[in-house]
């Protein structure tokens, strides 16, 4: 029988992985010890060589949360057992944990994996030699495989962002500039940066799935993220206090024909409210904001008038975003309008770079 026969073989496969994976622990197991008696010469990380040459091979092969598992459920709590007999009390683990959250990535476990990697963090802090832009956009190859290339392929595939996000910013939206944006993010807070990546991935990673309701609320879900990320963007470099509409008429104050466009916005809509408009939380006032800083967006004459409305936009989602998130809102069920207004939001993001760094010099 050809069923009796497939589970048959994979019982055999699983099974032989399963010795392999006894042998791995063993071996760490016998490193460990070595570690906690003084005899272990090399540095931690190599104590769980085992486990990354493991972990390559499983990645080649489509096999990525059986590398986390094995991490998780077997190999931590070995480690954890020795560092209790330990003096100093402590195993570097910065290299397994690394490779644990790239199978938790690579595997679409985005927030397990992006948890991990601020455990990598602690790590590397304990050992005074912290470094955010290594760990996300690195000084090798595993960053940019697991976390750059993938989104930046995403974002060729993706329309309207690339011309949006130029035109907002002044900037091209490419592998170069989306690191530029989670350095600068890192610089400020990793928290910040690990949202904005999850948010990105999250987002690309739901969209390719069926079209149904579940997957337009996750989408409107994660655009409310990058809103967020938006505001803590600022937050993570401004002195003043208040709420993100404060924040953003501050940031765009150095700049007056960003900041013209942002209050314009900001009249467009108060004269849609006096006019018989509903509150301004509403879901008809989401859908007002969106279609009109799409239309004024599409016949701006200039970078400066597209990145005020933009921001004004930014303000007017956190407002409403997290009183309705349901299909009475437009972009809810509108793939393409969803998309593209996520793309701009990531614009703004960038527009708070150039805020902090006093770099309009573009417009």
């Amino acid at each position: 029988m050809l069923n009796k026969s497939v589970s048959c073989e994979v019982d055999k496969i699983d099974n032989s992985l399963h010795k392999l994976e006894c042998q791995i622990i063993e071996k760490i197991e016998n490193n460990l010890a070595l570690r906690r008696d003084g005899e272990w010469s090399e540095v931690d990380d190599a104590l769980f060589d085992p486990y990354k040459e493991y972990c390559e091979a499983c990645w080649r092969n489509g096999l990525n949360q059986r590398t986390a598992v094995l991490w998780e459920s077997k190999i931590a709590p070995l480690v954890y057992k020795i560092e209790a007999d330990l003096q100093d009390g402590h195993i570097h683990k910065g290299a397994p944990l690394y490779n644990t959250a790239v199978s938790h990535i690579r595997s679409g476990n985005l927030d397990r994996g992006m948890q991990i990697l601020a455990e990598v963090a602690s790590e590397e802090d304990l050992l005074g030699r912290f470094n955010g832009n290594k760990i996300l956009t690195g000084d090798h190859d595993l960053p940019e495989q697991v976390l750059i290339n993938p989104t930046i392929e995403d974002i060729e595939n993706t329309s309207s962002w690339k011309s949006d996000y130029e035109e907002i910013t002044g900037c091209k939206l490419n592998k170069a500039e989306l690191k530029r944006i989670i350095d600068w993010l890192l610089s400020k807070d990793l928290v910040n940066s690990l949202q904005f990546i999850i948010a990105l991935k999250r987002f690309f990673l739901v969209d390719k799935g069926p079209d149904n309701s579940t997957t337009q609320y996750i989408r409107v879900q994660v655009l409310t993220d990058i809103v967020l990320v938006i505001e803590s963007s600022l937050r993570s470099w401004q002195t003043i206090s208040g709420e993100l509409h404060c924040r953003m008429s501050s940031a765009l104050s150095g700049h007056k024909p960003i900041n013209k466009a942002f209050i314009e916005a900001q009249k467009r809509f108060n004269h849609f409210l006096k006019n018989g408009g509903p509150s301004k939380e509403s879901a008809e006032s989401v859908n007002w904001a969106v279609d009109d800083a799409i239309n004024e967006f599409d016949n701006a004459l200039n970078s400066a008038e597209k990145a005020g409305i933009s921001a004004f936009l930014a303000v007017q989602l956190r407002n409403s975003l997290m009183h309705a998130i349901d299909d009475s809102i437009n972009i809810y069920s509108d793939r393409q309008k969803c998309i593209r207004i996520f793309g701009i939001m990531v614009a703004v993001i960038r527009l708070s770079q150039h805020c902090d760094e006093r770099s309009f010099s573009t417009y």
